[in-house]
């Protein structure tokens, strides 16, 4: 998030891409090249952010970061669901398998045999029908289960961890922050 009038320096040292979110006008959002399936939910988050755009006080990145974080998981999450249906026959079998079972410690052997291929073969054609590997696709079935369990239930972190599949309560805060740039309580402070 960045702040309006104000310059940043940053070196790179891979190149990087920039997504501008216009917070002015009727629509935010360019939607020939963004679109929302869930588009209430996107226009009520940027309602609320607009109404910290002008204004200026210290705890204001500790309410519009969870905010921004929302439309960019948002995106990521119908991405992802859109992304996941593909026409390799075994690789849709194996990703619908993946999908119904992510939570119970699933492994992508499993999955595979599901799918009749072998670990390779599956995790190439996995790669190739829907741009991500397996585990990254658990990582993010994971991932948005745990963001909804965080904004829709007062449920502990280790219980949403223990429910999301994570071995442990500090490696599901540590990828969760690694994720998504902060800690699931503070996630879940600044969803409220």
């Amino acid at each position: 998030y960045f702040e309006k009038g104000v310059h940043y320096k940053r070196k790179v040292l891979t190149p990087i891409t920039l997504h501008i979110f216009r917070f002015n006008g009727d629509h935010p959002f360019d939607r020939s090249t963004i679109k929302f399936k869930d588009s209430r939910r996107i226009e009520s988050t940027m309602r609320l952010l607009s109404k910290f755009s002008d204004q200026r006080f210290p705890q204001k990145s500790e309410f519009v970061t969870p905010l921004f974080f929302d439309i960019v998981n948002q995106y990521r999450i119908e991405k992802l669901f859109s992304s996941s249906k593909t026409t390799d026959s075994a690789v849709q079998l194996g990703a619908d398998f993946l999908k119904e079972h992510c939570f119970a410690g699933v492994t992508v052997e499993e999955a595979a045999s599901t799918a009749g291929l072998s670990v390779s073969q599956f995790a190439r054609r996995f790669k190739q029908s829907i741009n991500m590997t397996p585990c990254e696709y658990l990582c993010e079935l994971r991932l948005s289960k745990s963001e909804q369990l965080l904004v829709e239930t007062d449920m502990s972190i280790k219980q949403i961890s223990e429910l999301c599949g994570f071995c442990n309560e500090y490696y599901f805060s540590q990828f969760f922050k690694k994720r998504t740039g902060m800690s699931p309580s503070r996630f879940r402070k600044g969803a409220i």
